[in-house]
Order: C-alpha cells, then sequence, then structure tokens
C-alpha cells in the first residue's frame, strides 16, 4: 500500500483500491476492461456498489507517487496502471487529494485502434413483466471512460450541460432534472452529474473531464447511459480512426465525488481549486486589453502602447496585453490589412511571431521596461498554429518561451485554437504542458474559450484562467447583467478565479441602444467592474481614452479592491440571490474562513427595495459589519443580519437602482 497524508492506494494482480478519509473506489479488471465495483461515502458509510463481474488477470504494470503537475496542482497522490492488450497499451491514472472526496481518472492509449461504442443488450421493455434487466456495465471498448454502480431506489439526477464558443451562446449552463426509475434506462448529455439519494440526503457527483458537450469530439455520442437506478457509464472519450500508432493519445477523463447532496458542488470547487493553483499568481488580478473598443490592430504601436501604459498605471493595472497586431504577421482580423490566416501561420510567413517592426520600430522591450517602473507586467496574444493537427507544437513552444525570455512577457492569450481529432488535442496538450515545464510555470496563459472547438471548462484544469467572452458596445452585445449573469451561472461549479471577465467602457456608443433601460451608459463604471470582481477583472477597453472622472472612480474602486483580493483568492465564493437578468438582487458571499468574509450584493432594476439573501455560510447577529465599497453614497444600501443559524439570513435595504455594496464581515 502506498500512502500520502490521508490518501492511500493499493492493488493486486487483478484490482485497485484507492482512497483517503472521506472517499474509496475499487476497480477490478474483468471482461469489460477496468471497471468500478464500488464508491464508498466514508462519511454516511454508504456504499455505491454494483455486482462483481468474473475477475480476469491481465499484463498491466502498476506505479504509485506523490505527484504536482509540474508544479500546477497541489500535491496529491497519483497511481498509474499500465495495461498491455496485443501490440498497444492503455495508461490508467487515478489520483486523490488530501481531505477531498473525490477521485480522477484520466486515460490515454497508444498502438490501439479505436471500436465503436457498442451498447449492452438489456431484457426488459419488451412486453415481458417478468424480464429482469441486466446490471451490467458498458462492453469492453476505449469509448467507455468509466463506470458507477448506483443500486440505490430512489434517486434523483441533475444533468449540467456547460456552454463556451460564448460568441454563439450567452446562457453558459442549463440543468435538467430526472426521476430516475429502476426499469427505465436513458441517456444524457452534459459535463456534470449529480445523482441525489434524497431520502438519505447523499449524492454522487459525476464530472466528465472533457470539452463542453457540443464540441467534444464525435459529439453525437452520449456523455452518460444510465441503466435504471443500478449502473452508469460515462461514454464518449471522444476517439476517431485517426490515432497514430507510435504516439500517446489522450483521452477524455472523469472526477467522481461523493458526499451530501447539496454540498458536492461546494467540495468539487475546492478540489478544482487544488487541480489549479494559478501558476504565476497568488491573489486575481486585473488584465487590461485594448480590443474591447474595436480598433483591433489599428492603433497599435509604441506610442499608443506608451499612453496604455500610463493609464493602466493610474488605474492600478496588473498586467498590460497587446492583442492581435503586434506581431509582424496579418491575421483574418487585421483591421488595416486583408488577410485570411486564422492558422497555417509558420506557412505563411516563417517571421510571423517577430514583433512588427513598423508599428513597434525599438522592440518590446522599452516597453516592458516602462511597465515595469510602474509595477505592471506585460502580455501577448498568441495563436498556437492549429494546421495539421498542431503538428507546429514544438516550433510554437519555442516562439513562446523566446519571446518570454527575450522580453519577459509572462502572460500568454491562446487563442484561435481548434481541436477537431485527437491527435490535435494530444498536440495542444503537448504544447501547454511543455511551455509550463520549460518556463518552469513563470508563464500564466489565458485560455480562449470564445469560438471554435477548445478545451472548455473542465477539461486539462491546471493550466492558465479561461478567457470567457468577447462583447462590444459597438456591436450592442455587452450588457452588464448578462456578464454577471455567465459569472454567477459557472461560479456554482468553478472557481471564479479561473475566469477573466470583462468590463468596458460604457462612455462609447450609447445612440445604438435606443432607449434600452439595460444598456451599458445606465451604469456605473464602477458598478461594472464590481460585477466581475470576483473572478479577474479584465479592463476590455482602450484606457487611455477614459475621462479624468472615470479613472478617478475606477481608481477608488480598484484601490479598495486590491486590499481585499488575496482573501479572494483563497476563498470559497458562493453566488447568491437571485440568476441575474437586470432586474433582480443578486451577489456573491466570499468565504475566507469560519469568522471572516465579504459580501458582494448587488440590486439590478427592481421596485422592491428590501431582499432577503440565504446566505450559505451562516452568520448571527454578533457579526460585525462594514461597509468597504458601494456606488450608492448619497443614500448607502443597508444591511443586518436575521437570527436563523440554521440558514442563516441576510436582510438587505436598496433603494437605488443599479447599486452594488462590497462588505467585510468578522465575528
Amino acid at each position: 500500500m502506498e500512502k500520502y497524508k490521508d490518501c492511500y492506494a493499493s492493488w493486486t494482480e487483478n484490482t485497485i483500491v484507492i482512497g483517503n478519509q472521506l472517499i474509496e473506489r475499487r476497480f477490478q479488471w474483468c471482461a469489460q476492461g477496468l471497471v468500478c465495483t464500488a464508491t464508498v461515502d466514508k462519511a454516511s458509510a454508504k456504499e455505491w456498489q454494483g455486482e462483481e463481474p468474473p475477475a480476469v488477470t491481465t499484463d498491466v504494470t502498476i506505479e504509485c507517487a506523490v505527484s504536482e503537475n509540474d508544479g500546477l496542482s497541489a500535491k496529491h497522490l497519483l497511481l498509474t496502471a499500465t495495461e498491455r492488450q496485443g501490440g498497444g497499451v492503455i495508461e490508467t491514472k487515478l489520483g486523490v487529494y488530501p481531505m477531498l472526496p473525490f477521485i480522477i481518472l484520466e486515460r490515454r492509449c497508444k498502438g490501439l485502434k479505436p471500436s465503436a461504442a457498442k451498447r449492452v443488450e438489456e431484457t426488459g421493455g419488451t412486453g415481458n413483466e417478468n424480464a429482469v434487466a441486466k446490471n451490467v456495465v458498458e462492453a469492453a471498448t476505449l469509448d467507455r471512460i468509466d463506470n458507477v454502480p448506483l443500486n440505490v431506489r430512489h434517486l434523483k439526477l441533475k444533468a449540467i450541460k456547460l456552454f463556451d464558443r460564448t460568441d454563439l451562446n450567452d446562457c453558459l449552463a442549463t440543468e435538467e432534472k430526472f426521476h430516475l426509475y429502476p426499469g427505465c434506462s436513458f441517456s444524457a448529455r452534459g459535463n456534470v452529474f449529480l445523482f441525489d439519494n434524497y431520502v438519505k440526503g447523499n449524492g454522487l457527483l459525476v464530472v466528465k473531464d472533457s470539452p463542453t458537450h457540443l464540441y467534444q469530439l464525435l459529439e453525437n455520442d452520449d456523455s452518460l447511459r444510465v441503466r435504471g437506478t443500478r449502473n452508469a457509464d460515462i461514454v464518449g472519450a471522444g476517439l476517431h480512426g485517426d490515432i497514430d500508432a507510435g504516439e500517446w493519445c489522450q483521452l477524455y477523463g472523469t472526477t467522481v465525488g461523493v458526499g451530501d447532496s447539496d454540498k458536492l458542488l461546494s467540495e468539487y470547487r475546492k478540489l478544482y481549486a487544488a487541480q489549479y493553483i494559478a501558476s504565476g499568481f497568488k491573489e486575481p488580478f486585473i488584465m487590461s486589453n485594448t480590443w474591447g473598443d474595436r480598433s483591433q490592430d489599428s492603433r497599435v504601436c509604441e506610442e499608443f502602447m506608451l499612453k496604455e501604459i500610463e493609464a493602466g498605471a493610474k488605474l492600478g493595472v496588473d498586467i498590460i496585453q497587446i492583442d492581435d497586431g503586434w506581431q509582424k504577421g496579418v491575421t483574418i482580423n487585421s483591421k488595416v490589412k486583408k488577410s485570411d490566416i486564422w492558422e497555417g501561420y509558420y506557412a505563411a510567413d516563417p517571421d510571423f511571431w517577430t514583433v512588427n517592426p513598423m508599428r513597434f520600430p525599438n522592440g518590446l522591450k522599452p516597453l516592458v521596461k516602462k511597465a515595469a517602473e510602474h509595477g505592471i507586467r506585460f502580455g501577448l496574444w498568441f495563436a498556437p498554429d492549429s494546421s495539421h493537427e498542431f503538428a507546429n507544437w514544438r516550433r510554437d513552444v519555442e516562439t513562446v518561451l523566446n519571446l518570454h525570455r527575450m522580453y519577459g512577457i509572462s502572460s500568454f492569450k491562446l487563442d484561435s485554437v481548434n481541436l477537431l481529432s485527437k491527435k490535435a488535442e494530444t498536440n495542444y496538450l503537448n504544447f501547454l504542458t511543455v511551455v509550463e515545464r520549460e518556463s518552469r510555470n513563470r508563464i500564466a496563459l489565458n485560455l480562449d474559450c470564445t469560438a471554435q472547438n477548445r478545451q472548455g471548462y473542465v477539461m486539462w484544469k491546471q493550466f492558465g484562467t479561461l478567457f470567457v467572452e468577447n462583447r462590444y458596445t459597438d456591436w450592442c452585445n455587452y450588457f452588464p447583467h448578462n456578464t454577471l449573469k455567465n459569472l454567477w451561472m459557472l461560479s456554482q461549479f468553478i472557481p471564479p478565479r479561473k475566469f477573466q471577465f470583462e468590463l468596458l467602457n460604457n462612455s462609447r456608443n450609447d445612440e445604438k441602444y435606443g432607449d434600452d433601460p439595460l444598456r451599458p451608459a445606465m451604469y456605473d463604471i464602477t458598478y461594472e467592474f464590481a460585477s466581475v470582481m470576483v473572478a479577474n477583472p479584465l479592463v476590455w477597453m482602450e484606457m487611455s481614452n477614459l475621462t479624468d472622472k472615470l479613472i478617478a472612480s475606477l481608481q477608488k474602486l480598484i484601490s479598495v479592491y486590491r486590499d481585499v483580493r488575496k482573501d479572494f483568492f483563497d476563498a470559497e465564493i458562493y453566488p447568491i440571490g437571485e440568476q441575474p437578468d437586470g432586474c433582480s438582487h443578486t451577489g456573491f458571499q466570499i468565504v475566507v474562513d469560519g469568522k471572516k468574509g465579504y459580501l458582494l450584493l448587488f440590486k439590478e432594476i427592481d421596485a422592491i427595495a428590501k431582499h432577503v439573501y440565504r446566505l450559505p455560510a451562516p452568520l448571527s447577529k454578533k457579526t460585525c459589519i462594514t461597509l468597504l465599497a458601494t456606488n450608492a453614497a448619497k443614500s448607502a444600501p443597508k444591511l443586518s443580519l436575521v437570527d436563523d443559524v440554521m440558514v442563516g439570513l441576510a436582510l438587505w435595504e436598496c433603494k437605488r437602482d443599479r447599486t452594488f455594496a462590497l462588505y467585510q464581515y468578522e465575528s
């Protein structure tokens, strides 16, 4: 048996047991491959257990060690089982983190051709009332990622779909509910599945670690196949017939957790935070990017960026990022020169990724130096070459590392990524891994998820922040309440510090919105900043265009934010109130520890001045509450606590619409 803190793993020639003091999963090799026979919730002594199929002996080598994903994740116990099948190999990795009730499963293969997913024929549903449905797992195939025995008579299921490609989607999470029946088998799609043993109050959470359901490879496949209340298979590894027999092929994985049904998503966010410890940052950051004003590359030059540095220093941003246009090569997004290039960069110009000598005759060093004088880092936009399944990934690695070494660039926004095959996914993963490893994690990556087929929200969690959406007042698709809504929705499942969300210069293009009461100009720019404060705020504008009044307003709030943001980084952040829609009371509870935290509250357009918030972390009337910031200085909102320690209730009274307030509490 191997151990790390409370984590352990043991194995025989045909079984594996892995767990910690909160969870245990048992696996067995059988005719269907490696199968889970039980998942144990140790806190409640509940076993989600299935029938054990006959064991078989296989040619497998097992190793176990403490891992930290090259410094990108917290330390955890990782078991690696390498199984040989004919001339091929399947590698299964099982990971467990201390004091977190989850087991992570990852798989990759080499030298094997994918077989089509096979559904096991089940008895039942044929008019024969005496027939009994078989309690079996998916037939042996690489397309079955994992299985979870259920065997609970009364079960409910929530199937949650996450959405990226946000240039087209603006509702980023949807939920379907099912009441499971022993005789009914069905399929569901998505990334997050919560089985609720509602009679007993305990649950089982299954996350498919893959791109979002719409953009997984072989997207017509199911994500989850449920057999009544007996067993569920996680399927759809995304395999094509294009695997190179001599190269490793990375498959999709799973995360399985147990615990109280109403707390499992909160526990999952803690696991996510352990898997992503934010290379390069130990607190949330403010980044600027000029693309939000739609000048695109037309103004990008040394003189313009010097003005941006001065404006950024006044505001207090941490990173100034130049989007598309700093490089010699010209892409399809250029405003000054016609081009159709969105991949194949090196084929178009071997010097595509050198600094544009016309725009930056002195290179980038003077800008980087000037920014550093103000304590500001520099970042660049970069597009890994998707052509030929990322065949140039090694060249891309060298391009990024050279920019890092030559100019001290420590942040790269990765765009134009298009993952259309398993080979493309594997090569892109190689690119991400080697960039971080060779830079010793000194490079922070911003992974764009606005378009094309990309990694989604729960695959490869260890890498970088997620650049969630492009919104513009020029196109009338930016609304502060919608950005707040998308952050609020995703924060139910993922720690907000994983995201970058934007605020725009809302004094631009007001005339295009007509008399829309939710148009950006109706909001204070400080409200915009507050609405993305629990993420990594993205100042999506040309800062040098801001008026002195707008700069002064933001300066004051950003000063408060910089004082508290370190608390935000490791805090548990819960969305509270109503889902934002422009006419709600909404917000976040930021729980630092058992004694300290923050409440960030918003009143959108609502005739009712009072609202009672139900708090996930209860407070008592003895808690000391301090108002740190608000945009309603003349009529400051009032917060009082209702003495109900069972649920935790807070009464907020705010008369002014489009108001935010940040409170600190301490007991």
